[in-house]
């Protein structure tokens, strides 16, 4: 199975009151006090980067086919430009998940960030085109896939700057509501 890991690293300073962190881009660490509260997190990390992996795979399927869908309605230009954008996902999601060997935290997450701005890129291509051709039913359509994609960025800064990864959409229970449903004979 294909995932991210990353190790966590204690400094070479004997004295050091953040002596753990964790490498998560080129030059850039997240520093610990424990060991333990640096695994927890990377653990944590892992989890929700290839939770958002897979949300992005399926917004950038959702491209696709709407670009399958209306490939006549689109001018020639437009839609090899828009071909072009959707066949650069895959390369950027082998980025994602080659092997560079030890410390390569940073080109995965590194690759992390290329797939989230890829998507999001495709995603204003999209809009500009659709809007073109005043289809608003599919502009509304890639509208809302434009705020998950703005929900993943949001929420993978903020876990970063705080620390905490906030796992709660895993424990979130629904509530069915029960409907009646009364049928009629037709005559």
């Amino acid at each position: 199975m294909k995932k991210i890991l990353l190790p966590v690293y204690r400094k070479s300073e004997k004295h050091s009151s953040l002596p753990y962190y964790i490498l998560f881009d080129i030059g850039k660490r997240l520093e610990f006090t424990s060991k333990r509260k640096a695994e927890d997190f990377a653990r944590s990390l892992n989890v929700y980067l290839s939770d958002s992996v897979r949300t992005l795979m399926l917004v950038q399927r959702e491209l696709y086919a709407i670009y399958l869908d209306y490939y006549f309605e689109l001018e020639s230009i437009s839609s090899l430009r828009l071909q072009k954008k959707l066949d650069g996902f895959l390369s950027d999601l082998e980025y994602f998940h080659k092997e560079y060997g030890e410390g390569n935290n940073s080109f995965k997450m590194g690759g992390y960030w290329r797939i989230l701005n890829h998507v999001e890129e495709t995603l204003d291509l999209s809009l500009t085109l659709f809007k073109e051709k005043n289809n608003y039913t599919i502009v509304n359509k890639l509208r809302s896939h434009k705020q998950m994609v703005s929900f993943s960025y949001d929420k993978i800064n903020q876990s970063i700057t705080s620390h905490v990864i906030n796992d709660d959409y895993k424990k979130t229970k629904f509530k069915v509501l029960t409907t009646k449903t009364t049928f009629y004979q037709s005559l």
